[in-house]
């Protein structure tokens, strides 16, 4: 069988037990209609001789007798045909703020005192002990009293089994009571969200509005969260005057905020009607005569904000504006419907359809607001991954073209280096040749030094990783059989050289150079037989030494040639120094480059 179909089944089935449940109520309860009263501040039950006279149920103390106040006894009977086997009890609708239940001349409870009254009239079930009835007819008294402050309500008493008068007082009391109860938290919370939203974001200030209104809402509804008022009942009066037009208000102005209305001369006088409310309501309280309307202040609030939502509905034609303007008018529920003395009060009841709707409102807004992040979170990341395959791209097309550039730039440097080193020279051997001036061996010896200069720029552009021992080494292999040839002897002192951060290679074309022209001046101008190169560090500095034993020349002495002009350029450029410390004995050429 089909879901449908099966829920059509449990509804049927429960209205079957709900009309077999009515039934058997309605047959173990007897409704005790008929009553006498008598006004009597007696502390127990007026005698059968006294002045009752015959009443109609439902009874309103004010409407009875206007302006009395005092004990009224209340005399039913209840006639049994049988005596019951299990515990009866006394059902009460409402029996005023302070009043007591009697059966055959014994108490079996009462609700409030003069004291410590009730702030509500609670609807009330009185257990009674099968052995205080008897068989035949039953007296019931009950008491009903009343003050300046509040008058009393007696609703028709039912009698009869417990069990069966339980569910009609628990439904009764959570109409009453309970319901209101729920509303006060579900509207606590409400206030608290909506007030601690407009703080928050000052944008939403039109929902901090009816957060306020929701907060009073809660101030009001506390007659139906505590049983007594924690303060003098006239303060209390003052406080739940305050309450009411607080609501109203706020209300008003939260309906002229959403209509994007701002009257900021009017406000303040709406809002000063708030304690205006609250103390006519005390002064009411005290009997004190004064001119204040508090009814009319109400009233006046009440529909200023119905015509709004019902303007601001004729103007925008939202199904949310068509809502509030239907809910808005709620709080008449209790004027219109709360007016029968046996009928449960609908003024807890009068805003809750204004409440769900504008927690309805909020919740539509945020899942609104929640789809429109998630729309606009998938539209950023197809923008960002859009983004990123073009940077991605981008950064492909400039690596190329980097790569493309550091080639051009390369070999733009090889080609000039080649022209400055291994051009010049073939081409002033060239010229000797063609004039007849250069013997083979000089020739010889100029290709050998252009091949030498290639070598060194072979070695400059091979990946080094900042270590400058492989350069070395390789120079040492290029220079050490030349050097034998001439007859001189090669020392190495090489140690462990720490890496030149930024070594690149036109930085380790310039060492090359210095040292291949500090050989060179050895082999050509000093007539050395030993040559010793050193390498290690000095103060943070990478030192490198190439020292001879040949005939030196005196410091300061001018030099034939720009040969060591070039080496202390070179080494600047490099951000290095050059030192050249000749002497008698034999010369020493020093290169300091700056370490990691």
């Amino acid at each position: 069988m089909k879901r449908s179909r099966w829920v059509c089944c449990e509804a049927l089935l429960a209205l079957l037990l709900v009309f077999n449940a009515q039934a058997s109520t309605e047959a173990a309860v007897t409704t005790l209609s008929e009553a006498e009263v008598v006004l009597s501040e007696s502390d127990a039950p007026p005698a059968d001789d006294a002045d009752w006279k015959p009443v109609t149920l439902p009874y309103v103390a004010w409407r009875a007798k206007p302006g009395v106040t005092g004990s009224a006894w209340f005399r039913l009977r209840w006639t049994l045909d049988h005596l019951p086997s299990r515990q009866q009890a006394l059902y009460l609708a409402k029996l005023g703020r302070v009043g007591e239940a009697w059966v055959n001349g014994q108490l079996i409870g009462r609700s409030g005192s003069l004291d410590r009254p009730e702030l509500l009239s609670r609807p009330l079930l009185f257990a009674i002990d099968a052995a205080q009835l008897r068989l035949g007819r039953n007296t019931v008294h009950l008491r009903l009293r009343t003050t300046t402050l509040f008058s009393g309500v007696l609703t028709v008493p039912l009698a009869g089994d417990i069990g069966a008068l339980g569910p009609m007082h628990g439904l009764r009391t959570f109409a009453a009571l309970t319901g209101a109860q729920l509303q006060f938290g579900a509207a606590l919370v409400l206030a608290v969200f909506m007030l601690v939203l407009a703080a928050k974001r000052p944008s939403e200030r039109t929902l901090g509005y009816f957060g306020l209104a929701s907060l009073m809402y809660c101030l009001f509804l506390l007659d139906w969260v505590l049983v007594v008022a924690p303060v003098d009942l006239v303060d209390w009066q003052v406080l739940r005057g305050f309450a009411m037009q607080g609501i109203n208000v706020s209300t008003l102005v939260f309906a002229l905020s959403y209509g994007g209305w701002r009257w900021r001369r009017l406000e303040p006088w709406l809002w000063a009607t708030v304690p205006v409310v609250g103390i006519a309501y005390g002064l009411d309280a005290r009997g004190v005569a004064h001119p204040l309307d508090a009814f009319w202040l109400q009233t006046a609030s009440i529909l200023g904000y119905i015509a709004t939502f019902v303007a601001v509905a004729w103007r925008r034609r939202t199904r949310e504006s068509l809502a509030l303007a239907v809910a808005a008018p709620g709080c008449f529920l209790d004027g219109i419907f709360g007016v029968a003395p046996e009928g449960v009060s609908l003024f807890p009841y009068s805003f809750l359809l204004l409440f769900l709707l504008i927690g309805w409102v909020l919740v539509n807004r945020f899942a609104r607001s929640l789809g429109e992040a998630e729309m606009l979170n998938r539209e950023l990341e197809q923008r960002v991954e859009q983004k990123r395959l073009e940077l991605e791209r981008n950064h492909q097309r400039l690596s190329l073209l980097e790569q493309e550039k550091a080639v051009i730039a390369e070999r733009q440097r090889i080609m000039s280096d080649m022209h400055d080193g291994i051009g010049g020279q073939l081409i002033s051997t060239l010229s000797l040749v063609e004039h007849g001036q250069a013997s083979a061996q000089q020739v010889a010896a100029a290709l050998r030094e252009c091949l030498d200069d290639l070598r060194l720029v072979i070695d400059s552009i091979e990946p080094m990783d900042d270590d400058l021992l492989p350069v070395l080494g390789n120079l040492r292999y290029r220079i050490e059989g030349r050097l034998k040839q001439q007859g001189i002897a090669l020392e190495w002192r090489v140690q462990s050289l720490p890496q030149l951060h930024g070594l690149t290679p036109r930085h380790l074309l310039h060492i090359l150079r210095i040292l291949q022209e500090a050989f060179t001046n050895v082999i050509k101008h000093a007539r050395a037989t030993r040559i010793s190169v050193d390498a290690n560090v000095d103060q943070g500095r990478v030192a490198i030494s190439v020292s001879d034993d040949g005939a030196g020349f005196a410091a300061g002495a001018p030099t034939a040639g720009h040969g060591l002009a070039n080496m202390s350029e070179r080494a600047r450029a490099i951000g290095g120094e050059l030192k050249i410390r000749p002497s008698a004995r034999g010369t020493t050429i020093q290169l300091l480059l700056p370490a990691t």
